[in-house]
């Protein structure tokens, strides 16, 4: 990072620091072929803030993109605070460039942005300009529980960064989870690729932070065996976290069914919208590895993989989202609309409320963009939904 790119990112973090309180702390860590320490984490006292002032002004750039060493290096200082002073703790990942040196494989990256999350630490990864690895940002920001974004131009920085700290200012739940125990006889999938452990018949699904008055929204696929006997069933979850006191918090819900034959369950009516949404968050998460796949020049299996991933439900053949989706694939998408895709789509899985204004954004960013009306509608689709579970079923 060079020019006013850098000088825009030292601005945006310069306006960072000024926002926090004596009691915060703050790590700044530089990457290019080494790794520096500018900030280590201390309580931002006035020298501490002096301090940090100072030693962004002395950034240069530098040659190659060490960006798992950088990222490693502030989670681990994050990390010998966080759970002794019960901090609200991210890391936040700028960078303009595809990794060149250490972990680059965005899959080990991912499970590194995991540990890191379940340890306390979530990861926001944020791209800018057409120059990084879309694939590894996402896998650190899916698997770290925080926000992904593509920042077209320098001069936003500013604001995703602002957006981020208003963010973990509001969060009134940390390391939050859903936890389904899954009677025998069954067995449950989480929609849409979210993160989730399964250990004999319970399945946890890590949901992160969650700020307040956040609604969000987690889809289940509940399936009998063969030889499950029909009769009424119920689906015990438990969902848990730490509130700003430290408090666990939790709740118990049971969800019940009757497993009868096909005759019988046609006499009942289906929740289509229920069923839309869940195809919604699948098909962003498909979308994401058809958009790899297209990048490598790969575009008819980019196709056939979405196509592939529409028969695993009859819930998700009835609805023309995939079909045209595989179409936009099969041909080039250039880095921009890839980039752009990305970020929507990882905003998309999650499923958030808190997720609507920036979702109408990138919708706006599509119709300017000229993009297909298959993206379009898709992308107008989530809207609607999220407006309905906002404001109420009568909204769109």
């Amino acid at each position: 990072m060079a020019g006013r790119k850098l000088a825009d990112a030292i601005a945006a973090t310069q306006r960072i620091i000024n926002r926090l309180g004596s009691e915060d702390r703050c790590t700044i860590v530089a990457f290019d072929s080494h790794v520096s320490v500018l900030a280590d984490g201390g309580l931002m006292s006035d020298a501490q803030r002096d301090l940090v002032r100072h030693a962004l002004t002395r950034l240069t750039s530098g040659g190659s993109t060490n960006l798992a060493g950088g990222w490693d290096a502030a989670t681990r200082i994050l990390l010998t605070h966080h759970r002794t002073d019960a901090y609200v703790s991210r890391a936040i990942l700028l960078t303009d460039g595809n990794a060149n040196v250490g972990i680059r494989d965005p899959q080990a990256l991912g499970q590194q942005a995991a540990v890191y999350a379940q340890r306390g630490v979530s990861t926001s990864a944020y791209g800018l300009g057409r120059g990084y690895n879309e694939d590894a940002l996402l896998e650190m920001s899916r698997s770290g529980m925080g926000n992904h974004q593509f920042i077209e131009q320098s001069s936003d920085i500013d604001g995703f960064f602002g957006q981020e700290l208003q963010e973990l200012f509001a969060v009134s739940l940390t390391t939050a989870s859903l936890t389904a125990h899954v009677p025998t006889g069954y067995t449950c999938d989480v929609v849409g690729g979210i993160p989730s452990h399964r250990e004999d018949a319970t399945l946890r699904i890590d949901i992160g932070s969650m700020v307040s008055l956040e609604q969000r929204n987690v889809y289940l696929r509940i399936m009998p065996l063969s030889l499950t006997a029909r009769g009424p069933q119920e689906l015990q979850l438990t969902f848990a976290g730490v509130d700003s006191a430290q408090q666990v918090q939790s709740i118990e819900s049971m969800v019940g069914w009757t497993l009868t034959d096909s005759t019988d369950a046609a006499k009942y009516p289906v929740n289509t919208d229920v069923e839309q949404e869940a195809t919604l968050i699948d098909l962003a998460h498909t979308r994401a590895e058809a958009n790899r796949l297209n990048q490598e020049g790969r575009y008819g299996e980019a196709g056939d993989y979405v196509r592939q991933r529409q028969q695993r439900s009859a819930v998700y053949a009835t609805y023309a989202f995939y079909e045209n989706s595989a179409a936009d694939f099969e041909r080039p998408i250039d880095a921009y609309m890839s980039k752009k895709r990305i970020a929507r789509e990882h905003m998309s899985t999650r499923f958030s409320t808190k997720d609507l204004a920036e979702l109408k954004k990138h919708l706006a960013d599509l119709y300017r963009d000229g993009a297909s009306q298959a993206e379009i509608d898709t992308a107008q689709s989530m809207v609607d939904i999220m407006t309905r579970l906002i404001l109420g079923p009568h909204h769109s």
